[in-house]
């Protein structure tokens, strides 16, 4: 699966951008993010990051920032890429009454 989200990484784009500058809301899901990847290239500058966050206001995206803080640019990237990376594991099925008698 490793391969297959750097091959997501470095084919990302964004549909357009949902805010430039300034704070990002609590209610976009990124404070805290959904999925923060680090990539790390040269060890002598910062990792670059990449925060995904609640779903868009646009069908099928999803809000995401590349800042580290509560303020910066925010943008929509398509979420079919994300969903798998972002969906909580499954549950295991359970019996209707796990602890009534056998």
């Amino acid at each position: 699966r490793l391969d297959a989200i750097v091959s997501t990484i470095s084919a990302t784009v964004t549909t357009r951008f949902v805010r430039h500058a300034g704070d990002i809301p609590a209610d976009f899901g990124l404070t805290p993010a959904l999925l923060t990847i680090r990539v790390t290239l040269d060890p002598a500058k910062p990792p670059l990051v990449l925060r995904i966050g609640l779903p868009g206001p646009e069908p099928n995206t999803r809000l995401a920032t590349t800042a580290e803080g509560d303020s910066g640019a925010v943008f929509l990237l398509p979420d079919v890429k994300w969903s798998e990376w972002i969906a909580p594991p499954g549950m295991p099925d359970l019996p209707a009454n796990p602890f009534g008698n056998p």
